[in-house]
């Protein structure tokens, strides 16, 4: 074998050498773009089922009711419009709301962060202890909303 022949071996070899390095690398930078663009896709559907969560609840709101000097005060505490909200009492008996002031439900609209005053008689001696209540109302999206709970005079 030549001096020639024998450099074109070198160089050949050196040549497959490198070759085979740079596949391996770039087989080894696919996997890990791979991996990555999986968890790019996970992150993705992540935040697509979070924004639509957000505008689902943009719909929605939340009622508070509480008794402030013996009337019901019905708060939207929410960051939608509640419509058409009306009150239940589980019993007939603890409706201590003014008749007069009935005529105001179901109340209409109540925007976020307002709040409307039913004038009632739970500061009198014969108001019960517990107020099992019920209110409903229709949110935005003409879903239905409720709120249970029992209030303390």
């Amino acid at each position: 074998m030549s001096t020639f022949e024998i450099i074109n071996l070198i160089i050949a070899i050196l040549a497959l050498i490198i070759s085979t390095v740079s596949i391996l690398h770039a087989r080894k930078t696919q996997t890990s773009f791979l991996e990555l663009e999986k968890v790019h896709v996970e992150l993705s559907k992540k935040q697509l089922e979070e924004i639509s969560s957000i505008e689902i609840l943009k719909n929605k709101t939340n009622l508070n009711v509480t008794i402030y000097n013996g009337s019901l005060l019905i708060t939207n505490i929410g960051t939608a419009k509640a419509r058409n909200i009306e009150i239940n009492f589980a019993d007939i008996k603890l409706d201590c709301i003014v008749l007069s002031e009935k005529n105001k439900l179901p109340y209409p609209v109540l925007n976020p962060n307002e709040e409307f005053k039913l004038v009632a008689s739970y500061h009198t001696k014969n108001a019960p202890q517990l107020v099992p209540i019920k209110i409903q109302w229709e949110n935005m999206d003409n879903s239905p909303g409720e709120y249970e709970g029992v209030l303390q005079p």
